[in-house]
């Protein structure tokens, strides 16, 4: 089995508030569900970018991972926006009817 890599999750603080980042991998694959979730959890308390600028493969369970992530952000309190999604990212979420551009915060990358 292939050995999952880990998703680096970068923290920034204005005042009291704490905003998180993570810069999604290209491949969102079966591979990446779980250190993308292990990756969100870590940074759970703050605000949270995604940034999707590099993806260009998606699979059901990231899509599953990041839903589930917003509906805990919004539990909690926070943003979790997603910014510079690529196209082939907007049309995995379009493809399984997943709608996010009330959480998507700039335009699609190129």
């Amino acid at each position: 089995m292939a050995r999952e890599e880990a998703i680096d999750v970068m923290k920034s603080t204005t005042g009291h508030a704490s905003l998180y980042e993570i810069n999604l991998p290209a491949s969102l694959d079966l591979r990446a569900a779980v250190p993308l979730a292990t990756a969100l959890l870590s940074a759970r308390g703050g605000g949270m970018r995604l940034d999707g600028s590099q993806v260009k493969t998606v699979g059901a369970q990231c899509l599953q991972v990041i839903i589930s992530a917003r509906q805990t952000w919004e539990r909690d309190g926070f943003p979790l926006t997603i910014v510079n999604p690529t196209e082939d990212f907007l049309a995995a979420c379009a493809d399984t009817g997943l709608d996010i551009d009330s959480i998507v915060e700039s335009e699609p990358a190129r």
